[in-house]
C-alpha cells in the first residue's frame, strides 16, 4: 500500500472495522508484487502528478504461516523489501495573485501556472478569455479563414498538484473571442491550485481570479427536540445546499436530546491525513417529526478533539486485544494485537474467535494439570526425601500461578507478569 500524508489505512485479511471509524484515503495506492531476484524482475509503480509531500509504504505477506514449528522440521522463509524512488519536476511555475488580472504569454505548448488561495476564502473563480495569437502566421491564417482556429486546445484545474494533461476529461476549444470561467464553491485553502494550459502555438490571454471570503450567517435557533448534525471533512468546508449541510455518511454525527444514548457521538479517524479539518455544524428543532422554530436562541455542545494510542480511549484495543508501539527510524505507529482468534483494526472481529468455553477448558487444563505433581510429593514424603518433595511442591505451585496469570483471557494474577517470569 502507498499512501499519500500519513499511514495507510488497510486490512490484509478482510477483517472489519469498529463502528464509528473512518477508513476513507486521498490517495491510496494498491500494490501486488512477486518475488524478483534481478534488477528487470522489480515491479514499476507510476504515480502520475502525485501530491506533494511525504509519501508511506506499508508492506505485507499475504498467508504467513505463524504456527510454532520445531527447529529443524519446518522450511523458514526469509524475505526482503526495497524500493528505489525517481521523481521529475517542472521548475519556476509563474504565480498568479487573487484580485488582479494578467496578460500570460505562453511558450511552451504545454504551460502550467499556479494561483494561491488564501484561508478564508469561501469560493473563488478564475477566469480566461482574450486569447490571442502571437505568430504571425497565424494571425494571417484566422483573418483570411472564417472558421477560427481554437486559441487554447485543452485546460484543466487541480489543488495542490499538476493535474494530468488529459484531451478526453480537460476543457477545451477556446477561440480568440469566447472565454471560460472556472468556479471552485468549496475550494482547497492555505495552498495553491494548478492551471493547466495546452495550446498549440504561442498565445496571450487574461487570466483574472476572483476571491470571496467566508461569511457566517446566524440564522435564528430554536428548540422543541432538538438534533445537532455535525460535518467533519478534510481540506475543505463541508457543502452546503439550500441552507441544509450535505454530508456523506461515514462523517457525518448526529446528536439529539430525546434520550441519554443520544446526546454524544464520536467518530474516529486512524492515522489522519495531515490538512486542515473543518467541522460544520446544523441545528435542528422538530416537534411531531416535523422542523418547527426553536424556542431558544442558542445551545451549547462539548467538542472534544484529542489524539490517542490505537483504537479506542480507556481500552486502546478493547478487551480482545494488547496496543504496541512501534519505532521505525523516525516513526512511530501504535497498533493492536489481538487475542483469542478475535482481528480487526480494534480487534472487533470475532468470526474467527476462540469458544469461551474452549478458553476456559484450555486455561483448566494447562493449571490443574499441575496437580499431577500431588503424587510425586506424596511419595518423596513418605520415603523421607524432603528436599526432593520441596521442589515437587514448589514446581507445581508456581506453575499453577504462572500459568494461570499466562493467560489471554480467564487469567489470575498474584503478582506482576514480569516479576513473575523470574
Amino acid at each position: 500500500y502507498i499512501q499519500h500524508g500519513s499511514y495507510p489505512v488497510m486490512s490484509p485479511d478482510n477483517s472489519t472495522f469498529p463502528p464509528n471509524v473512518y477508513v476513507g484515503r486521498t490517495s491510496l495506492h494498491y500494490i501486488t508484487t512477486k518475488s524478483g531476484y534481478q534488477p528487470h524482475d522489480a515491479t514499476i509503480f507510476p504515480v502520475y502528478n502525485p501530491l506533494p509531500g511525504n509519501w508511506f509504504v506499508a508492506a505485507y505477506i499475504s498467508h504467513l504461516n505463524q504456527h510454532v514449528q520445531q527447529e529443524g522440521l519446518g522450511h523458514k522463509c526469509r524475505y526482503s523489501l526495497g524500493s528505489v524512488g525517481v521523481w521529475s519536476h517542472i521548475m519556476g511555475i509563474p504565480v498568479v495573485s487573487p484580485g488582479v488580472p494578467k496578460i500570460i504569454i505562453t511558450v511552451d505548448h504545454i504551460s502550467y501556472f499556479k494561483i494561491f488561495i488564501p484561508a478564508g476564502t469561501w469560493h473563488f473563480s478564475i477566469k480566461i478569455s482574450h486569447c490571442e495569437f502571437r505568430v504571425s502566421s497565424v494571425k494571417h491564417f484566422n483573418s483570411s479563414n472564417t472558421e477560427k482556429p481554437y486559441c487554447i486546445q485543452n485546460m484543466a484545474l487541480r489543488a495542490r498538484a499538476l493535474p494530468p494533461y488529459n484531451p478526453r476529461n480537460g476543457t477545451g476549444n477556446l477561440t480568440t473571442g469566447s472565454s471560460f470561467t472556472f468556479t471552485e464553491t468549496e475550494p482547497f485553502t492555505d495552498g495553491f491550485y494548478y492551471l493547466l494550459v495546452v495550446s498549440e502555438s504561442r498565445v496571450s490571454f487574461k487570466l483574472a481570479v476572483a476571491t470571496s471570503v467566508i461569511s457566517i450567517i446566524l440564522q435564528n435557533a430554536t428548540h422543541q427536540h432538538v438534533v445537532v448534525t455535525a460535518c467533519i471533512r478534510k481540506g475543505r468546508v463541508p457543502s452546503r445546499r439550500s441552507g441544509n449541510i450535505q454530508c456523506p455518511l461515514e462523517l457525518m454525527l448526529n446528536v439529539t436530546s430525546e434520550s441519554l444514548a443520544t446526546v454524544d457521538a464520536t467518530k474516529l479517524v486512524p492515522y489522519p491525513e495531515p490538512d486542515m479539518w473543518y467541522i460544520a455544524f446544523q441545528l435542528k428543532c422538530l416537534h411531531n417529526s416535523s422542523i418547527v422554530p426553536c424556542l431558544i436562541q442558542e445551545i451549547m455542545l462539548s467538542l472534544d478533539i484529542r489524539t490517542q494510542p490505537c483504537v479506542f480511549a480507556g481500552e486502546p484495543c478493547g478487551p480482545k486485544g494488547i496496543c504496541q508501539e512501534t519505532h521505525k527510524g523516525l516513526h512511530f505507529f501504535t497498533s493492536c494485537t489481538c487475542l483469542g482468534g478475535y482481528k480487526g483494526w480494534g480487534c472487533t472481529d470475532g468470526s474467527m474467535a476462540t469458544p469461551e468455553s474452549l478458553l476456559l477448558l484450555t486455561t483448566l487444563l494447562l493449571t490443574l494439570s499441575n496437580v499431577f505433581f500431588l503424587p510425586a510429593v506424596f511419595i518423596a514424603l513418605r520415603r523421607h526425601l524432603l528436599t526432593e518433595a520441596l521442589i515437587y511442591l514448589a514446581t507445581m505451585v508456581f506453575s499453577t500461578f504462572y500459568h494461570a496469570c499466562d493467560q489471554d483471557f480467564y487469567a489470575y494474577c498474584v503478582i506482576k507478569y514480569e516479576v513473575r517470569i523470574y
